[in-house]
């Protein structure tokens, strides 16, 4: 169950403790990825971060066929961005970064949170 910023009255999953959150505008906080009362979606973030980037490779679009065996594929321009690790528990949610830093309160977390539970999803790590 969220629980409330003293100072500002703002919801923070449970999973975050409230007293190190940064309140930076409306319902947007952020605090050190050690704020987690389980640091474990922090060090999964890393370990992801660092297996993925490793398998990256970056390829013109002539060079696509030669790398790739024939069939179906799915692909996407990447736009400079953050990764981050979508965290889901108990209908609430925040995400983590690699570097640690924990952000709350955004509305694509209030809509993947609201997503996951109409699903009947209880927990989850999601990377994007």
């Amino acid at each position: 169950m969220a629980t409330t910023s003293p100072s500002s009255k703002l919801a923070c999953p449970a999973f975050v403790d409230p007293a190190r959150v940064e309140w930076k505008l409306g319902s947007y906080g952020v605090a050190h990825g050690s704020a987690l009362r389980e640091v474990d979606p922090w060090l999964r973030a890393q370990d992801y971060r660092r297996m993925v980037s490793a398998r990256m490779q970056a390829l013109d679009s002539r060079e696509v066929r030669s790398h790739l065996p024939a069939g179906e594929y799915l692909l996407s321009r990447k736009y400079d961005g953050e990764f981050t690790l979508l965290i889901f528990r108990d209908g609430e949610a925040a995400s983590v970064n690699p570097g640690g830093t924990v952000r709350i309160g955004l509305p694509w977390l209030g809509e993947a949170a609201r997503r996951l539970r109409e699903r009947g999803v209880k927990n989850a790590l999601i990377a994007g």
